[in-house]
């Protein structure tokens, strides 16, 4: 994740989200780095990535925002402004048993602002209804298990708790010791928990064994 120093908007047209997702797409291909979720908001972005190693993230990162960062301040006329974004790129890994959550989280971002009432309406993001525009990033979806629940979690209404818990979590730097227990949560968190005992019957053979789960990706915000 980043956003903007002075949190003013980045993007304040639709060719200019345009643009931003046809320059991650670009930096997708230099870097050869798989995009597991990703959405642009006014005045700020969530990616959901699975680096090879972390030099290979520094790399797409730098590209990224330094390039994007030189075409805003030309096409603003703000050169010699200073710095577009507040600071470093804020990231952290995933383990497996948070990646539904965190690219849910990623996706529903739009809803939760107000923005559209489904996360499939949002065009700038990896939710988005309808073929992706040429150029764009190439989505890596999740492990079959995993992407059989994310349609309905992605068109559900699910309860605060949900983005409260997963925003508790990152701030906690990954310690689920805190989290909340609230019956809509435990719900939700109940379908969850089904994945993980699935995976643990296919690895005794109980049932056919869905693909491997990949290593953890990171995600910014």
């Amino acid at each position: 994740m980043n956003r903007r120093v002075d949190r003013t908007p980045l993007f304040e047209s639709r060719q200019e989200n345009d643009e931003f997702a046809s320059l991650l797409g670009w930096a997708q291909r230099e870097d050869s780095i798989e995009i597991t979720s990703w959405c642009l908001m006014p005045n700020h972005w969530h990616l959901v990535l699975r680096p090879n190693d972390p030099r290979q993230l520094s790399s797409f990162m730098h590209r990224l925002e330094t390039t994007h960062a030189v075409g805003f301040r030309s096409r603003t006329g703000t050169r010699g402004h200073g710095s577009v974004y507040g600071g470093r790129f804020k990231s952290f890994p995933i383990p497996p048993d948070r990646l539904l959550r965190a690219v849910v989280y990623v996706e529903r971002n739009p809803v939760k602002a107000g923005f559209v009432q489904q996360a499939t309406a949002w065009r700038h993001g990896s939710a988005a209804d309808g073929d992706t525009p040429a150029g764009w990033p190439n989505v890596t979806r999740l492990p079959t298990e995993l992407e059989r629940l994310r349609p309905d979690l992605l068109t559900r209404p699910l309860p605060e708790e949900f983005e409260t818990e997963f925003v508790r979590w990152c701030a906690n730097g990954g310690d689920s010791r805190r989290a909340i227990d609230g019956p809509a949560m435990q719900e939700v968190r109940a379908r969850l928990n089904a994945i993980d005992q699935l995976r643990r019957h296919a690895s005794r053979g109980a049932v056919t064994r869905h693909p491997r789960e990949p290593e953890a990706p990171r995600t910014r915000g």
